[in-house]
């Protein structure tokens, strides 16, 4: 008997099944993936409409004596407080922002520790210097929700950043700080 025989045989020995066992058995594997995607789709879209929720604008105001001012307008329209809310400017971008919402102008002196917080039903506006006259101060709005998901968005446009291009971002920064300070800052 060669290895070829008992291969042929533990083959054709076997009990397969009937051609109906075989859909059942598809089936049930389609769908427990269905579900498992099904699921997770679900999931991502609640994470979504939670970063949904949390509006933004901003406006540009250019005064008499060359400054400008970027006046960017929050809501959190949700049921959660969103974190960490700061804004930025991109990489390249004519001027530097980096600011986190004081909420000193809205909120009594007890609120104030909640730097960074904007809560339920809660707008604030920033009004954000700018260094010079510029049309576009292309800005981007950092925020985290109750899910820890953290979101980045364009103020000019309101789409989402990807992540990998906050990465990209911030890797430049820390490039060209290296070049102006001589220190490298480690990745945050």
């Amino acid at each position: 008997m060669t290895f070829w025989d008992g291969i042929d045989g533990l083959w054709h020995d076997q009990n397969w099944g009937s051609v109906a066992d075989w859909f059942a058995a598809v089936g049930a594997v389609a769908a427990f993936a269905l579900a498992v995607y099904l699921y997770w789709r679900g999931q991502r879209d609640k994470r979504r409409a939670t970063g949904d929720e949390f509006s933004s604008r901003m406006f540009v105001q250019n005064g008499p004596w060359l400054e400008t001012h970027a006046f960017v307008v929050v809501n959190n329209a949700g049921e959660h407080p969103i974190y960490l809310a700061s804004i930025r400017s991109k990489p390249g971008a004519e001027t530097s922002v980096d600011q986190s919402f004081t909420q000193a102008r809205e909120l009594t002196e007890q609120l104030r520790s909640d730097h960074g917080v904007i809560n339920p039903k809660q707008r604030l506006i920033e009004d954000i210097p700018l260094s010079s006259r510029v049309t576009d101060p292309q800005l981007y709005l950092v925020f985290s929700d109750s899910f820890s998901k953290s979101w980045a968005r364009d103020l000019t446009t309101g789409k989402y950043i990807s992540s990998r291009k906050i990465r990209r971002w911030n890797d430049m920064r820390r490039a060209q700080l290296y070049k102006e300070w001589g220190v490298w800052l480690p990745a945050s």
